[in-house]
């Protein structure tokens, strides 16, 4: 249409108009130095970014530990603790059977190390 409006509901990308500038795709060729991309991830990564993905029982479980300096908005952390709320069933007992846990290692540690102090 000649005002610029689409009746496309999924209307494809101009180039130029994303805030965040261009961006490098292999398929449509490179708009931006591959070390500038680079840089702008690692800024933008947590200096604490541990992933891992533990087989239990027959299946994968992943879990996730980022930390650093709160770089968010305080509307956007109300946002995602009413989404994401903190005392869940799954959150409680995961806390808890990593307490047992550590619990039993610390335990079994301290027993090992009081068999080798008495002999």
């Amino acid at each position: 249409m000649q005002d610029g409006s689409t009746t496309d509901p999924c209307p494809k990308a101009q180039s130029g108009a994303s805030s965040a500038g261009s961006v490098s795709h292999p398929l449509m060729g490179s708009t931006r130095k591959e070390p500038a991309i680079r840089d702008t991830a690692k800024r933008a990564s947590p200096p604490v970014n541990i992933r891992m993905t533990v087989p239990i029982l027959g299946r994968r479980f992943y879990f996730s530990l980022a930390g650093g300096r709160e770089r968010r908005s305080t509307e956007r952390l109300a946002l995602e603790r009413q989404a994401n709320p903190l005392r869940t069933k799954s959150n409680i007992t995961f806390i808890l059977i990593g307490a047992v846990i550590i619990y039993m290692l610390t335990l079994g540690t301290f027993l090992v190390f009081a068999s080798v102090l008495e002999s």
